[in-house]
């Protein structure tokens, strides 16, 4: 009952303002029936049970009151959403480990596998095509190179015309080169540049579920809101030497563990790119090689929960590779010789 005494009472209030906000016709324009005389004893809208509203008080300032309280109770009981992708991560483990009720060392290495496998092998495997049809393309290339510079040496000892021939010339047959270049990469689906989409999804995806491991064991880091405790279950939900999956590893054996793992990528990555008939990089083997140096002593301050997913996706990549380099003997579509033969000689017209 007094609940039910107090909505009516709001109800009674809100009208009472509704009615007040609308304009009053002049008093003289009443008949004198309906006249309602401004005094206090009078008023037609003042509240039984409170004193009425004062006269001075303008009343849409009591409608806009009402409609900013209505308003401000909705939205402080809308849920908060947040679209940071370290969230996503969080509630796709959370949402693993208890579905499955596995452990969260188990939780952990099942949503990495998982993730891998979804978001960056089926890019490995097309970029493992791509590369193999580039290793089969490289040679045609070359030699039109080489018959590019002969002609070059040709037209510089024929002497014949003046030296603005001899550069127009030499103009029209780089477009044309780069233009049967550009006409090869689109035949083949080779071009080098799609062989570099593979890391611009595998590096963010990496970040981020370290970000997100490191909130979940409450990981202090620089310039990152650190949750207070632990998520539920994270302090014993692990095995063997490291229970505790907040605290960092006592014995160095994951740390040098994922040293060694990201060195035998680094290895198998430098092999296949040489099988292919490519050089490798110098410079980015050795910068490659200088991280993996670093992140040892870097694997040995972090909770055990990201040492467990590095070593993990570490693991996936070694386990990747060398399926590559088995499968590397497989014979792929070479480029019809006749029709690079043709196109060779296309390339002879000065």
């Amino acid at each position: 009952m007094p609940a039910l005494a107090a909505d009516a009472r709001c109800s009674f209030l809100l009208l009472n303002a509704v009615a007040r906000s609308r304009p009053r016709p002049p008093a003289h324009s009443l008949p004198s029936c309906h006249r309602v005389r401004h005094r206090r004893s009078t008023c037609l809208f003042t509240a039984p049970s409170s004193p009425a509203h004062p006269r001075s008080q303008p009343p849409s300032l009591t409608l806009a009151a009402a409609i900013t309280a209505i308003t401000t109770s909705t939205t402080t009981t809308t849920t908060h959403l947040t679209l940071a992708p370290t969230t996503w991560i969080d509630a796709l483990m959370t949402t693993v480990h208890v579905s499955s009720t596995l452990p969260w060392w188990a939780t952990i290495v099942t949503c990495t596998v998982a993730l891998r496998a979804a978001c960056t092998l089926p890019l490995a495997l097309q970029q493992r095509k791509r590369m193999e049809r580039l290793a089969k393309v490289v040679p045609l290339l070359k030699g039109w190179e080489q018959t590019f510079h002969m002609q070059l040496k040709g037209l510089k000892g024929g002497g014949g015309g003046g030296s603005s021939s001899a550069s127009a010339a030499k103009s029209r047959m780089q477009i044309l080169f780069n233009e049967k270049k550009s006409e090869l990469y689109r035949k083949y689906d080779c071009h080098p540049l799609k062989t570099l989409l593979l890391p611009w999804v595998q590096i963010p995806l990496w970040v981020t579920v370290s970000l997100a491991l490191r909130n979940m064991a409450a990981f202090p880091a620089p310039f990152l809101t650190t949750p207070e405790f632990p998520v539920e279950g994270f302090t014993t939900g692990g095995t063997s030497w490291f229970v505790d999956l907040a605290a960092q590893d006592p014995t160095m054996i994951f740390p040098l563990s994922i040293g060694f793992l990201h060195w035998t990528n680094i290895e198998l990555n430098r092999s296949i790119v040489r099988a292919s008939g490519r050089n490798d990089n110098v410079m980015i083997t050795g910068f490659f090689r200088a991280l993996v140096l670093l992140i040892i002593p870097v694997a040995t301050q972090v909770p055990m929960a990201l040492n467990l997913y590095w070593a993990t996706s570490a693991a996936f990549s070694v386990a990747q590779n060398l399926a590559f380099w088995v499968k590397g003997n497989s014979k792929q579509k070479l480029p019809n010789t006749e029709a690079g033969v043709k196109e060779k000689e296309d390339l002879n017209v000065v």
